[in-house]
This record gives C-alpha cells, structure tokens and sequence, in this order.
C-alpha cells in the first residue's frame, strides 16, 4: 500500500467521479482507476462501487476513508511539528 494511492482513493471519495479526481489529481483515469484496484487487491475489499455515472463509498471504503482521514490528520501534525 502506497500514500499515494490513498490520496487517489480519498480524492475520488471526495469527487465521487474517476474523471474528475484525474483531472485534480493531474494524472490519467486508467492510471488512477489501476491505483485503486490494486489497492483494493490489496486489502481484500472493494472500497468503490461504480456504475457507468457515478462511484461512492462501499461499507469497507468508509471504513477505509475514516481510518485514512486520521493517517492523513497524523501526517500533517507530524510536519507541522518538524517545521517548528
């Protein structure tokens, strides 16, 4: 597992669209969608549910989403921290 790919995660969680979160995130939807399903392989679950217009959250990708708002909240106060 990659902090990037949970930063692709988070950003279509954010966006609920593939397209739009390549599109914020400046890479591809192939790349992005890749990152993700590898990502999922990983943890053994899907975290997206998609149809042809949208994607949201599955019961694991909230559960995935909260835990990586709170790893995302430690790394910012560990930064902070270092540059003071």
């Amino acid at each position: 597992m990659k902090l990037q790919q949970l930063e692709y995660f988070m950003a279509v969680s954010k966006y609920a669209s593939f397209t739009l979160a390549s599109q914020k995130l400046h890479t591809s939807q192939p790349y992005l969608s890749t990152q993700l399903k590898e990502l999922e392989r990983e943890l053994g679950a899907s975290l997206i549910l998609r149809d042809k217009k949208h994607c949201r959250l599955s019961p694991a990708g909230e559960v995935v989403a909260k835990r990586t708002e709170m790893i995302f909240a430690l790394i910012r106060k560990r930064k902070k921290r270092l540059m003071n």
